[in-house]
């Protein structure tokens, strides 16, 4: 998976750990859905992905604010200001 946390995978066995990481319970372990669930796992039972407050997580755990107060202008800042 890609991005700040993969989704849960699509099977019966995928659940979310506290902090958001993709969890097989069959394995008792997390894994990286993208490369070890599917058809190829011999435990694989296609579901839904369970859910998972992926948002909720990331504000919670990250000092970035998508909508800081002040108004001000915003834009990134060059490599000039560093040299």
């Amino acid at each position: 998976g890609k991005g700040w946390r993969p989704e849960p995978p699509a099977c019966g066995h995928g659940e979310a750990t506290a902090d958001g990481r993709p969890r097989c319970a069959q394995f008792d372990r997390v894994v990286d859905p993208g490369r070890e669930c599917g058809s190829g796992c011999p435990a694989f039972e296609p579901a839904d992905p369970a859910a998972a407050d992926r948002e909720r997580l990331r504000d919670e755990r990250t000092a970035w604010v998508a909508d800081p107060e002040g108004g001000g202008p915003r834009r990134q800042s060059g490599l000039s200001r560093y040299l």
